[in-house]
């Protein structure tokens, strides 16, 4: 596992999450790595934004559709506590539950999505040649 000590404990990357993209990097697919990365430091933040939004509206649907997309392509990057979040705001949201409020603020999810991201670039920056 990937852990940088300049950002939080929660934040570890699951390296056999990882290992799949590396193995299509080994096949010729060079960079696949880094453009899976890529597409979630830019989609992560948009599902966040959105999650917020609903939050601040009250609209369960649009945080339980913008939760279970940030759950599914966190899983896939293996950001274990981010995918985690997500699913618990998803299950609060999908019952209607006036708990997920709770849940949003108290874990800070915009930091965990942060501190993720930066986590990410930095492995990429470590992987990428130059």
């Amino acid at each position: 596992m990937i852990h940088d000590a300049d950002h939080r404990e929660r934040v570890v990357i699951d390296e056999q999450s990882l290992e799949q993209f590396r193995m299509l990097e080994r096949r010729g697919n060079t960079g696949f790595l880094a453009r899976v990365v890529g597409k979630f430091l830019k989609t992560g933040p948009t599902l966040v934004a959105k999650i917020e939004q609903g939050l601040r509206d009250g609209d369960h649907q649009a945080v339980l559709d913008a939760s279970h997309s940030l759950k599914s392509c966190s899983a896939l990057v293996g950001a274990r506590a981010l995918s985690e979040h997500a699913a618990h705001l998803e299950t609060a949201a999908r019952e209607d539950n006036a708990d997920v409020f709770v849940i949003a603020s108290g874990v800070e999810l915009r930091a965990l999505l942060e501190d993720t991201c930066a986590v990410l670039r930095s492995m990429i920056e470590t992987e990428t040649p130059a």
